[in-house]
């Protein structure tokens, strides 16, 4: 009778408790050889029957996050195979019951399978690869680790969010982005491509510089050979040769311009994809990644030369750009990943190295250049997960950015990320061509109250703005500048240091609050008209306050509408109910509640 060398770990699940439990499956090879693993299974937990319904994600480009609620009956699954974690679904569900809510989040960047099994009075929950082929070497006396996997236990909303939102705090790093949190401009969906060149940047950096940005990236077109018409699409790899056609007087040149403007300059750069005319792929096709005979469409990250390549290229491309922010995207997916012999790896684990040496990268980097911030991208939200999260500082939410779609990201992403983590646009202007998933906010053709809508939504978390702003009105440009100062000056410091919390969520009407110190920032939006109600937290006691008036007036708290100026005096009470009932569709409102 053969025994098995490996030793595993398993997890256990405290289903009564509060906190989240952090669950990790690992095997330790016990024998003097390196044996393969072949052992797909990340975690495997038998939870009581009660829960009976699963609310699950559906994912794609401009998808994310499409949410599904499933009733259990004696299996259920799903599963993302594309390697990026949220191309089919999310990494995220919850399984729910009449009393309780339990989360889960699967720590990966890559794929997964979640299956789901109601059986003598149990549900079995099993989440595992879903690559039968998975197999990895583990050397003598070594441990490998499964992906983790967080669960949380939670029976109200403000216990979801209050836990999740701690543990996001207690990991965040100390950089000085969370607390300026720049307003960016981004030209990709007004000038994508062929259409982009310093000209276009500087006289659309002129006037978001006149609105009130902070930070100007320059998005994809700015590298490859020297035609005007090339399509970035084509020529991913040459990152170490700017398209001259389109910006003459290159990289560092803009950096000065943009200085000179009050603008600091940032990058994109997708240094895993590798196309067909680049000249990269001529000098280096062994490092091409390559699945059962076929090549794929990026580089294979297991291999060492290819992370020296991809260090000291954006150790450059940093260095010209002032090394202050990388956009990293990924716009493929690489689906099981690379099994190609010599990469590094073995044959089922291919992905999951390449990965490995992708953060060993990014890690390098972010030593060499501590002020430098990575915003995590891929196809917009294609690999948002807990595991990015450690090498990143910013999450982008989706490509699309259009209002309606922009909530829903919002409101399942805050979930287990603080709000100053995530970054969205303003729904943005021109796209060509135009596409259902990415309908045009034209900002001159709608009214004030509309575009402040649109705007306050983006300024739930981080700023961005990317449109044509040459071609706006005054008039427009005018509000956008109130609406980017009633940010800085007022907002920004509450998603900065702000503990977040949702006060009432629904389909179209949703109301979050950002609390510093005794002040609480309200965002109130109605998508359409829908009447609703939340309560404030308990009033509490206040310190005195000279004149008499203003201390009983302190005591009992102030309700501040900031878009009216209107100031309404709150009495004591354990509990304060506010109402809510917007007349018309896009309906905003700012307040500030202080005790």
């Amino acid at each position: 009778m053969n025994r098995s060398p490996f030793r595993f770990s398993e997890p256990v699940l405290d289903t009564q408790s509060g906190r989240i439990q952090c669950l990790e499956r690992t095997c330790q090879n016990t024998s003097r050889c390196p044996v393969f693993l072949r052992d797909t299974v990340y975690l495997k937990l038998s939870l009581p029957d009660s829960f009976d319904r699963v609310v699950w994600y559906r994912s794609g480009w401009a998808r994310e996050f499409t949410r599904q609620e499933t009733a259990l009956a004696a299996s259920f699954s799903f599963t993302n195979a594309k390697g990026r974690c949220s191309g089919e679904c999310a990494p995220f569900f919850t399984l729910l019951c009449r009393d309780a809510s339990l989360d889960f989040a699967v720590c990966t960047s890559g794929n997964y399978k979640v299956e789901l099994c109601r059986a003598d009075g149990q549900t079995l929950l099993t989440v595992s690869s879903p690559d039968d082929g998975f197999c990895t070497m583990v050397q003598p006396g070594t441990v490998f680790r499964y992906p983790k996997i967080l669960a949380h236990r939670y029976t109200s909303l403000a216990e979801c969010y209050r836990a999740k939102q701690a543990r996001a705090l207690a990991l965040l790093p100390d950089h000085p982005f969370y607390r300026q949190l720049p307003v960016i401009y981004n030209h990709w969906w007004a000038y994508e491509d062929r259409w982009v060149n310093e000209d276009v940047i500087l006289e659309n950096a002129r006037t978001a510089r006149n609105l009130g940005a902070e930070l100007l990236v320059l998005d994809a077109g700015w590298f490859g050979h020297d035609d005007p018409g090339e399509e970035a699409f084509s020529v991913r790899g040459d990152w170490n040769h700017v398209n001259k056609s389109r910006f003459p007087h290159g990289l560092a040149w803009l950096k000065e311009q943009l200085a000179q403007l009050g603008l600091t300059m940032g990058i994109w750069c997708e240094p895993e994809t590798m196309d067909c005319r680049s000249e990269l792929i001529k000098h280096h096709p062994e490092w091409l990644a390559v699945r059962s005979g076929e090549r794929l469409p990026y580089l294979c990250f297991s291999i060492p030369e290819v992370q020296e390549w991809a260090y000291d290229t954006l150790l450059n491309l940093f260095r010209l750009c002032g090394s202050v922010y990388w956009k990293l995207d990924f716009n493929i997916d690489p689906g099981l990943g690379c099994n190609a012999p010599g990469h590094c790896h073995d044959s089922g684990d291919g992905l999951s190295k390449h990965y490995q040496g992708l953060y060993r990268v990014m890690d390098r980097l972010r030593r060499e250049f501590p002020d430098l911030v990575i915003e995590n991208c891929s196809s917009g939200g294609q690999r948002l997960n807990l595991e990015m999260g450690e090498h990143t500082h910013l999450h982008f939410l989706s490509d699309a950015d259009h209002s309606v779609h922009q909530m829903r990201v919002f409101k399942e992403a805050s979930k287990w990320f603080l709000p100053r983590q995530l970054l969205h646009f303003m729904w943005s202007g021109t796209r060509t061509p135009d596409n259902p998933l990415f309908p045009s906010l034209n900002p001159d053709s709608i009214s004030p109250g509309e575009l402040r809508y649109h705007m306050r939504l983006a300024m739930l978390h981080p700023f961005g703005i990317s449109h044509r702003l040459t071609e706006y009105t005054p008039a427009t440009l005018s509000l956008m500048r109130d609406n980017l100062t009633q940010y800085k000056e007022v907002i920004r410091p509450y998603i900065a240091e702000g503990t977040y919390l949702p006060l009432y969520l629904s389909e179209h009407v949703n109301v979050f609050s950002y609390t510093r110190g005794r002040d609480s920032l309200l965002f109130l939006f109605a998508e359409e008209p829908e009447a609703a109600s939340f309560t404030l937290e308990p009033l509490g006691e206040q310190e005195p306050v000279s004149p008499a008036g203003e201390q009983a007036l302190s005591r009992h708290g102030v309700l501040t509408d900031l878009d009216t100026g209107e100031r309404v005096p709150l009495a004591d009470a354990e509990h304060l109910t506010v109402d809510f009932t917007p007349q018309c569709r896009w309906t905003s409102r700012l307040m500030k509640y202080s005790r």
